[in-house]
């Protein structure tokens, strides 16, 4: 596999994981808004 292929791939896992993260993130926050746990 070339160099630039594997820098791609993992720029798009950490990108991903960044856009899931803050999406947990977001819905964790309402739920301790809403239900004050």
């Amino acid at each position: 596999m070339p160099d630039w292929l594997i820098i791609r791939i993992f720029w798009d896992l950490t990108v991903t994981g960044l856009a899931l993260g803050s999406i947990y993130a977001l819905v964790a926050l309402g739920y301790t808004l809403v239900y004050g746990v």
